[in-house]
């Protein structure tokens, strides 16, 4: 690098590539430290960085416990890509997609919903609207809920089913299941898929109404709707403990290709919770394939909870293993 910066400084004329080609080689070389000054007599200079120095400085930070300096890079990668799209004259879908996604990936829902209302000038379409909805499940804001939903309405996208199950489950995060129900029962019958009638069912189980959530699950199958995992698993959530064990023996009986170890976890749990250690134990002793630490957890839990000491008979009967994390179960 030596060499190279020799030349670098009797450049006359050093543009965006020369300066990134430096700052890059730095990097390369494990120098961070010219490398970041290198970055700051570029800018000193009034040569605008682009997305390939951006980059280089943003490896550079990952090398470094600098987190205010990585913050201010951030910052700046926002903007720039801001800028950039800004400066595009035809806005098509797929960056408005990748900007939401990356907003998402990154945890900024908050900023992904401005991005959306900025995008409101140019013709929205389904794939953005599937992009964004995480976004405002993410925020559970009702207020903002009503106004996804105002403009779904005027726009004409709200009888989709698809737009639905996104609208359902921002309102049912929002703790509004009125509103979710309602959009449910303005979509057809026929045209109800598995994946909207599990949004609603869900947000009924997270609510704590589990009857209500039973009772829809019934009137799925009876429409003709085919469970899956997912709903399943939403069903066990809703913490109904007789009613949970009948669903879960109508899925070893006809869905037994759907069981995963996330339902029996829940089964455990809810029997658990319920006192009912020796019928969860059973079940653990039942299943084909080795159980989880997150089931043995759930019994473990519920034996603290409820002052059970059967833990220690099933640690002597080797089928409880005593490992560090049983450990931190029984001890916390």
């Amino acid at each position: 690098m030596d060499e190279a910066r020799l030349v670098f400084e009797k450049m006359i004329d050093r543009d965006v590539v020369t300066w990134t080609t430096m700052i890059h080689g730095f990097i390369s070389d494990g120098d961070i430290k010219n490398a970041l000054w290198f970055s700051q007599r570029m800018h000193l200079e009034g040569v605008k960085s682009n997305a390939v120095t951006l980059a280089s400085l943003l490896s550079a930070c990952a090398s470094l416990p600098h987190l205010r300096l990585g913050k201010c890079l951030h910052g700046w990668a926002i903007r720039l890509g801001y800028q950039v799209f800004a400066k595009t004259s035809k806005k098509r879908t797929v960056p408005w997609n990748a900007i939401l996604s990356g907003c998402l990936h990154n945890e900024l829902a908050r900023e992904a919903i401005e991005l959306f209302k900025f995008m409101l000038s140019e013709a929205v379409k389904d794939a953005t609207l599937k992009s964004v909805f995480p976004a405002f499940a993410i925020e559970a804001n009702f207020r903002q809920a009503l106004s996804i939903h105002s403009y779904l309405v005027r726009s004409g996208f709200v009888t989709r089913t698809e737009v639905a199950t996104g609208l359902v489950d921002i309102y049912s995060k929002c703790g509004n299941l009125d509103n979710g129900h309602k959009i449910f029962n303005g979509i057809p019958k026929k045209e109800r898929d598995i994946i909207l009638w599990s949004t609603l069912i869900a947000g009924y189980g997270i609510h704590g109404h589990g009857e209500t959530s039973l009772s829809l699950f019934n009137e799925m199958v009876q429409s003709g709707v085919k469970p899956n995992e997912v709903t399943f698993t939403s069903v066990l959530h809703a913490g109904l403990a007789d009613d949970g064990l009948c669903l879960f023996n109508f899925m070893l009986r006809n869905h037994s290709d759907s069981l995963r170890t996330d339902h029996y976890t829940c089964m455990v749990d809810l029997l658990g919770r319920a006192g009912r250690l020796e019928e969860a134990y059973e079940l653990i002793k039942t299943m084909t394939f080795e159980p989880s630490h997150a089931i043995w957890g759930a019994l473990l839990g519920a034996c603290v909870i409820h002052e059970n000491a059967n833990w220690e008979n099933w640690l002597q009967g080797g089928y409880l293993s005593w490992s560090q994390r049983t450990q931190e179960i029984l001890y916390c």
